[in-house]
């Protein structure tokens, strides 16, 4: 029977049943009727092993992998006929609220018709990655050891290929792009794998202590770390740092650090504006310490330009995907490049602001950043009330802090890569936490709190 279950998740007793839209009806059918090895869940090891190694080989394609994951699932699903639990009305009612408000800004953004494909793009991430969270949520213990194992090997191999690159100069890349491609950026063209690195750290620590131990597991998350140093990446690499400090405060005071995570989180996307007051005081004072580095440069430029038309238009934005045609956007600076005072042109905002949020404020004013803070702010209240275990939770709780740093520091909120990358790697962080049984030191973790 295939069920939609609108509610969030909770360990029930056995004669618990929760509130559901059937969408079909058999009354001898269950949860694991009929289960073989070729179930829907089968997915989910695939995607563990396939992510790290397509971040570094080609990231681009992610989406390509996250829609076929979605679409195999789903099939299998409607066969077999499975039921699959859909998260929280909150979360679902406040997306449909985004997608709407998203489509009606379309009428006033600079972008044309490329909004149109940036919005069809956003609701197929929205639906494919709702289905493979909620999916995620009925993984066996016997699925969720396969998935372990895809994940460190995934892990294992992407890892290998960086070294790889790293130590022999980018064959790998320069057969893939090109001496161009790769030797103008060097190891640069790691950052989106850098980027899932860092996102799926924590969930691969879990995974490892489960499988191997505490002592590997925290030699796990250091050897990340290295690889992250030894690559320079630096906003994965503050990302993973900010969010094992969380996971440590977590492990400390679960209730207090979460809500320390969302109060700081709320913070830091309603400040993005005073961005076109900070930026030029920062960049002074980098350069007056010495400190001058033209990635964090023109970064700063970027976020003050952004910064100021935000608040040309709080309220409604500029429409969707409008970075990409704002006005004044590509015309050029002078950026600074070194302490000598050398400067190379640079453009004040280059199709999007390497800040999801500061991006959402640009396009969708007021009401896009207060769904989307609304949604970030339930994810982070359903970790605390549905993962039980204390260890699991901080390790899910630093997940979403990487993810939500490396939004606020890197990418463009719609790259479709990026939009498959969170969502998929949400997906595999309830596929290893959300079990059919939960040990007894999980509960009185729970208790204690």
């Amino acid at each position: 029977m295939l069920e939609f279950n609108l509610h969030l998740r909770r360990p029930l007793d056995q004669t618990q049943k929760p509130n559901c839209i059937n969408m079909s009806f058999d009354p001898n059918s269950s949860p694991d009727s009929g289960r073989t090895s070729f179930g829907p869940h089968i997915v989910f090891p695939g995607l563990a092993f396939t992510l790290p190694i397509l971040s570094v080989l080609g990231p681009s394609m992610i989406w390509i992998l996250a829609a076929m994951a979605a679409l195999i699932a789903g099939s299998l699903c409607l066969i077999q006929r499975r039921k699959v639990s859909v998260p929280s009305y909150s979360i679902l009612i406040t997306l449909v609220l985004l997608v709407i408000w998203a489509a009606n800004t379309m009428q006033w953004s600079p972008a044309g018709d490329h909004a149109q494909h940036v919005l069809t793009n956003i609701v197929m991430f929205i639906v494919g990655g709702l289905f493979l969270i909620a999916l995620s949520r009925s993984c066996s213990a016997h699925e969720q050891r396969w998935l372990g194992k895809a994940l460190m090997s995934g892990f294992a191999v992407a890892i290998a290929f960086i070294l790889i690159e790293f130590m022999l100069n980018a064959p790998i890349s320069r057969s893939l792009n090109g001496d161009g491609g790769a030797g103008s950026y060097g190891l640069a063209f790691f950052n989106r794998a850098s980027g899932i690195i860092a996102l799926l750290s924590w969930t691969l620590v879990l995974v490892v202590q489960r499988q191997a131990g505490t002592l590997f597991a925290l030699s796990t998350l250091v050897a990340c770390i290295v690889v992250l140093a030894i690559l320079n990446s630096s906003a994965p690499l503050l990302a993973l740092l900010v969010a094992s400090l969380a996971a440590g405060l977590v492990l400390a005071a679960p209730g207090l650090a979460i809500w320390v995570i969302g109060l700081t989180t709320v913070l830091s996307i309603a400040v993005l504006p005073i961005w076109t007051i900070w930026a030029p005081d920062i960049a002074e004072y980098l350069r007056s310490i010495g400190h001058v580095d033209q990635g964090i440069n023109h970064r700063l430029a970027i976020w003050e330009f952004t910064a100021d038309r935000v608040i040309d238009k709080p309220f409604l934005g500029w429409g969707l995907d409008a970075a990409r045609a704002i006005p004044g956007g590509r015309e050029t600076f002078d950026l600074l490049v070194n302490i000598d005072g050398d400067t190379t042109p640079g453009e004040y905002l280059p199709l999007h602001p390497h800040n999801g949020f500061l991006q959402i404020w640009l396009e969708l004013g007021l009401p896009g950043i207060l769904l989307t803070g609304f949604v970030t702010l339930t994810a982070l209240r359903t970790i605390h009330k549905d993962v039980v275990c204390r260890v699991e939770k901080a390790c899910v709780a630093a997940t979403c802090v990487a993810g939500i740093l490396l939004f606020e520091l890197s990418f463009g909120a719609w790259q479709g890569w990026w939009q498959a990358s969170l969502w998929v790697a949400a997906a595999l962080t309830m596929a290893v936490v959300t079990r059919t049984e939960t040990s007894e030191n999980c509960y009185s973790d729970a208790k204690a709190d």
